[in-house]
């Protein structure tokens, strides 16, 4: 076989593919539990996003007098350096 020949065959194989009709009534498959979970698609990730939401709403408050307390002794410390520093 000749390498025109070889070129032929590989250029009629290719074209055939190419004329391939579109629907080869392959089966689509079905989107597994985890693409589902990942995609949004599923009632799961909009529990877990309301549950991270409450979750974190509640250590807010948990945290809140503790934040006051650093934030208002800052202020105090700020305060006395300011004084200190105008003597």
């Amino acid at each position: 076989m000749s390498v025109l020949d070889t070129f032929q065959s590989q250029l009629e194989i290719r074209c055939s593919a190419v004329e391939m009709p579109m629907d080869d009534n392959l089966p689509v498959p079905e989107p597994s539990w985890y693409t589902s979970l990942i995609q949004g698609t599923t009632a799961i990730p909009t529990a877990i996003a309301k549950l991270f939401e409450t979750v974190g709403a509640q250590v807010g408050l948990f945290l809140e007098p503790t934040h006051v307390r650093r934030k208002g002794q800052a202020e105090a410390d700020v305060t006395i350096e300011l004084i200190a520093s105008k003597r």
